[in-house]
């Protein structure tokens, strides 16, 4: 999972908006232990950082809860100016039958009836989900 990512749901949209995580640095580990006790670098927007220091117990909270394990016991602050966020995904679509079957109408030189509905499947799936151009003015 992802805490880049992530970041909005853990933290919320309006904190996400002005602080972003950078990395988390873990101390030197001896023995078998795991990847615990790290440090969580946030780069946050320019005069936020006081908010961030009195919000630092719920974050170190949320992001254990997302990882699962005390992962992060500090959060570092670098204050500058933040990177765009991630774009979101877009959610897939499962085309409908009639898009397959049409899909499938245009691949009548395929003799392999498990391969034809596969690609035909694929086909479907690609224009079902694939965004409509934008309109030119």
């Amino acid at each position: 999972m992802s805490l880049l990512q992530n970041w909005p749901e853990i933290v919320g949209v309006s904190m996400a908006s002005w602080c972003q995580p950078e990395e988390i640095r873990f101390p030197r580990q001896t023995g078998s232990g795991g990847r615990r006790d790290g440090k969580l670098v946030l780069r946050v927007s320019s005069g936020r950082a006081l908010e961030i220091q009195h919000q630092t117990p719920l974050i170190i909270a949320k992001v254990n809860q997302l990882f699962g394990y005390q992962a992060i016991t500090g959060i570092a602050i670098r204050q500058g100016v933040l990177p765009p966020p991630p774009s979101p995904r877009r959610k897939f679509i499962p085309p409908s039958s009639a898009a397959t079957k049409d899909a499938e109408k245009s691949l009548p030189d395929i003799s392999d009836t498990r391969l034809r509905q596969a690609l035909a499947g694929l086909g479907a799936a690609i224009t079902t989900n694939t965004p409509a151009p934008k309109k030119s003015r």
